[in-house]
């Protein structure tokens, strides 16, 4: 029997929760349907929680094929171990699948700087992976047959295969949740969180998703086999599920039925259980009745609103379509009035934003009324995209930084090394990196002070009284440059510190908070936690602030009091 193994690393989200290997346990239930393989083959051990690359090497052992899931996050690990392995043992096929290994055009060198690796494949895995597999029991080894590949030659030189077909019906093919493949991972140390699929494919075309990609237009559905598997779920107590169809509520009936099925299955097992889903884009008065089912069995925490920019020649540059402003505002309202929870989307760093329109983009959002949350995302430039074509790179001017991945929630890792990293944006040649640190303030302030609370319902008030919300955050901010010993001063360069040593790869990417725990918080989130703390303080110098617009001390102190009430204070 040759040894099989899987490496398929995430972190460890809070206290022990990880997700299933849900990319690797697709292709091995796959495999496991061939007899010539279970007859040749054993999965000798699957590798799915980060720990420190030299344990996982040392309980690899003869082995004859490793699949390797790449991901940003678990990049460098993975070559780490994969290095050593095929050092130690010479005759190893190691195979990488995944995201993140260069696709077809992009990998002219890779075997000559990762000459560790055998065979890239590109695109779904199952037929691939099983190809290989059975490829590898023949007497004369010939992988150049297999589709969806890129295979090494001597001299490290490259021979890439001809295109693979999607897979036509997800349907038919088994799931690792069904089939018995996880049973035995529910008896581990970890809390388990999972992925499922019920649709595979995207039609959009957004620059800055890997699936944007052609290869990937095709929308293929999978709703039996994932309203099976939400059942799986639901009997063995498994409380988060992501959803990896990205456009939840595209097919309405059909999304529909599985949040039926939620909702059915937290009632069954009496069991908390959270769907998390995409949402379709420019559908949101559509999806209403979906999201009302999910929002009563407390299934989710908000419905996306994905925007990404408000600036038209930024949506042009990044093949974006988004709703016209007034219907935005029409959506906004009109989930407001049904009671249901949203968040909106921006990312800083895309191509044709300036500090201007990156600004007014959150005026205009601020301007709507719209105080439920908002996360603006670092732009990350993942590498099967255009954000990293060398031609789309030059036509905007962007310029990255290499920084450890952007996950947070998570302990860093003991390893010295990091185990993936991340290309992120900070320029452009329409945003300068001045500017963009001085919209990474700016981006601070406005989700730390107005959508984590601490200020927002002051800014409200201010609001009605005739200051705007883009007067009274600017002058906070020229607060903080006049007075860089106050709290919020402090607060402020921490947080913009801390950004700059994590550009400068200097430590991982978020705050730690030792006083509180040894993971890793977002910027706007340790400061929302640190003026908790220390809300007394904060109190007086946010006073002092307001002092500068002429209001009556007896109503202001109302005020501040009722901001102190609706700010979430640990403890109180």
């Amino acid at each position: 029997m040759k040894n099989l193994y899987f490496l398929e690393l995430s972190d460890i989200l809070g206290e022990n929760q990880v997700y299933f290997p849900y990319a690797t346990g697709m292709i091995w239930s796959y495999l496991k349907t061939f007899k010539q393989i279970t007859d040749n083959y054993k999965l000798t051990d699957w590798f799915f929680s980060k720990e420190k690359s030299d344990s996982i090497i040392n309980k690899i052992k003869d082995p004859d094929v490793i699949g390797f899931s790449c991901y940003i996050w678990n990049w460098n690990i993975n070559n780490k171990i994969a290095k050593v392995i095929k050092k130690k043992y010479p005759k190893v096929l190691i195979v990488y699948g995944g995201q993140h290994q260069p696709l077809q055009d992009r990998n002219k060198e890779f075997f000559k700087e990762h000459p560790w690796v055998d065979i890239l494949v590109h695109g779904e895995g199952e037929n691939t992976f099983k190809d290989i597999l059975l490829t590898n029991l023949k007497h004369r080894r010939y992988f150049k047959k297999i589709p969806g590949c890129t295979i090494k030659e001597k001299n490290n030189e490259r021979y890439v295969t001809s295109n693979r077909q999607r897979i036509k019906n997800l349907q038919d093919y088994p799931s690792p949740y069904l089939d018995g493949t996880f049973d035995k991972l529910l008896h581990s140390k970890f809390n388990f969180h999972a992925a499922v699929e019920s649709v595979r494919g995207c039609p959009y075309k957004c620059t800055f998703c890997e699936i944007g990609n052609s290869y990937y237009n095709k929308i293929q559905k999978n709703y039996n086999k994932t309203k099976a598997e939400i059942e799986w779920l639901g009997k063995n107590k498994i409380e988060y599920i992501t959803d990896c169809n990205s456009n939840f509520g595209l097919f309405f009936n059909e999304d529909l039925d599985i949040a039926n099925t939620v909702k059915k299955i937290i009632k069954k097992y009496r069991h908390t259980m959270y769907y998390r889903v995409p949402w379709a884009k420019g559908e949101s008065e559509k999806l209403i009745p979906i999201a009302k089912i999910l929002e009563e069995c407390k299934a989710q925490k908000g419905m996306t609103i994905a925007l990404q920019s408000l600036n038209p020649s930024t949506l042009k540059a990044i093949k974006r379509h988004n709703m016209v402003e007034d219907k935005l505002k029409e959506t906004i309202n009109l989930f407001e009035k049904e009671g249901l929870s949203s968040y909106i989307e921006l990312i800083l760093g895309l191509p044709e934003e300036t500090l201007n329109s990156f600004k007014q983009n959150i005026w205009k959002i601020l301007n709507f009324n719209y105080h439920r949350h908002l996360e603006i995302h670092f732009l990350s430039a993942l590498p099967n995209t255009p954000f990293n074509d060398p031609i789309y790179l030059e036509k905007y001017g962007i310029k990255t930084a290499q920084v450890r991945s952007l996950f947070t929630h998570v302990t860093p890792s003991a390893d010295e090394e990091p185990e993936g990293f991340e290309k992120v944006v900070v320029q452009t040649n329409t945003m300068p990196y001045t500017d963009w640190l001085i919209a990474v303030q700016f981006r601070w302030i406005i989700l730390f002070g107005h959508y984590l609370g601490p200020m927002q319902y002051v800014a409200r008030f201010f609001k009605k009284q005739g200051i705007g919300y883009q007067e009274f955050y600017e002058h906070i901010l020229r607060y903080i440059q006049k007075n860089p010993k106050s709290l919020l001063g402090i607060e402020s360069r921490k947080s913009i510190n801390c950004i700059i040593d994590s550009i400068e790869n200097k430590k991982p990417w978020g705050r730690i908070l030792e006083n509180i725990s040894p993971i890793t918080w977002l910027h706007e989130e340790a400061s929302a936690i640190t003026i908790a703390i220390n809300w007394d303080k904060f109190y007086v110098e946010l006073k002092e602030i307001l002092n500068f617009w002429d209001i009556d001390n007896d109503i202001l102190v109302e005020l501040l009091n009722y901001q102190t009430l609706r700010f979430n204070i640990p403890y109180r």
